[in-house]
């Protein structure tokens, strides 16, 4: 799972909305007179009917300044796809833009909600259009247009927009990170690694160009280095979905089976609407014939996976317990053409992999967000596991 040099999620993950709008009344409990006011409207939406042609209506009657209107309207439309209700967001970013063309801000948001929609098309437009309404800044509009069109797959137009990014501020490590993302699918490997280890020399804590330097060590098939690194991003940002995902496919690629259950679940816990984490962790349980726990995961599925997904998995698992484990094996395969023998990736340097994968865990175990481990699948008890195989 490659990281994007934006914030920007182009997939929205549908979590329960009642959840999270539950976790809001406990934090808000009432309506404090102290709270921002994108708070207590987006308190009054979620008490209300979630009519976001209502919320609009009650912003517009409750301010009438036109700068303080917009700057409103674009926290709420963050605070909306924060918790799920990405639908109503777009609705409420499309009245105000019809009401308020000329603001480069709501284009700007307009944009953002298109690409998380996967309309790439229209993100390109409203980022168009904020660069004519804009003086300044620019640079991270045309990064945007760049990562849209290397979403449509044009890369001539995606490295055009890029490098124009880039021309503007020589620091937008997003254009940076995107522009390497372009070669690499262009099949330049190499040219991807030195733009990325450039952002990294720049910028250390840029987990996106770490991420994305694993994931062509994946393809170079340099496991080791690729799990290092990742487990490097982790120790930056312990919730970092997509290292999290990414280090669960490694480990199961050179069968760190525990620790790769460990960070799947994790990503899990972190974001449990993540359809590729999702996807991943459940083809990962078929491949080590975890079916209970397969079964149990499918239940929370059925809430965040499309139908046609859903039907995919449940014949895989109805062929995986009919089929051989050999043709099961050959049936599934995470993301990877042949899997990687331990013993030979431990003559590698796996000693050093297994002992940052204990520190992390051990660290991730101590943190408030926790990794939720059984008493009988504690970190000791992994590490003697995967020990046996070394003979």
């Amino acid at each position: 799972m490659d990281r994007r040099g934006t914030k920007v999620s182009a997939n929205p993950s549908p979590v329960s909305k009642e959840a999270n709008a539950n976790i809001t009344l406990v934090q808000f409990g009432m309506i404090d007179q102290e709270l921002p006011s994108q708070d207590k409207l987006y308190y009054q939406f979620i008490q209300g009917q979630k009519d976001p042609k209502r919320l609009y209506i009650t912003l517009n009657d409750s301010h009438k300044d036109q700068d303080e209107q917009t700057h409103l309207i674009v926290l709420l439309s963050k605070k909306l796809t924060e918790n799920a209700y990405f639908n109503e967001a777009k609705q409420f970013i499309t009245m105000a833009f019809n009401d308020h063309p000329n603001h480069f801000q709501l284009c700007e948001e307009a944009a953002r909600i298109h690409m998380m929609f996967m309309e790439f098309k229209q993100c390109i437009e409203f980022n168009k259009k904020a660069i004519a309404l804009k003086k300044s800044e620019q640079d991270q509009n045309l990064s945007n247009i760049g990562l849209a069109y290397y979403e449509m797959e044009d890369y001539n137009e995606a490295l055009n927009h890029l490098n124009q990014a880039i021309d503007k501020n020589s620091r937008n490590f997003g254009a940076k990170i995107n522009l390497a993302l372009v070669y690499k699918h262009m099949g330049n490997l190499d040219k991807a690694l030195q733009i990325l280890a450039d952002v990294q020399m720049a910028s250390p804590t840029e987990t996106a160009a770490m991420i994305n330097m694993a994931n062509i060590y994946q393809i170079q098939g340099r496991h080791e280095q690729a799990a290092i690194l990742y487990l490097e991003a982790l120790d930056i940002d312990f919730n970092d979905e997509d290292a999290l995902c990414n280090l669960g496919i490694v480990l199961s690629r050179i069968q760190y089976h525990d620790y790769a259950k460990l960070a799947f679940e994790e990503g899990i816990n972190v974001n449990p609407g993540n359809k590729i984490i999702l996807q991943n962790y459940l083809l990962f349980l078929l491949e080590i014939k975890h079916y209970d726990k397969f079964n149990t995961i499918m239940n929370h599925a059925k809430r965040v996976l499309e139908t046609q997904d859903l039907q995919n998995l449940q014949k895989l698992y109805q062929d995986f317990q009919k089929a051989s484990s050999g043709l099961a094996s050959q049936q599934l395969n995470i993301q990877a053409n042949a899997s990687v023998d331990p013993k030979k990736a431990q003559s590698a340097g796996g000693g050093g992999l297994k002992s940052s994968l204990k520190n992390f865990f051990n660290k991730k175990k101590a943190s408030n967000n926790a990794v939720k481990m059984n008493d009988n699948n504690s970190i000791k008890e992994i590490e003697e596991e995967e020990d046996k195989d070394d003979y």
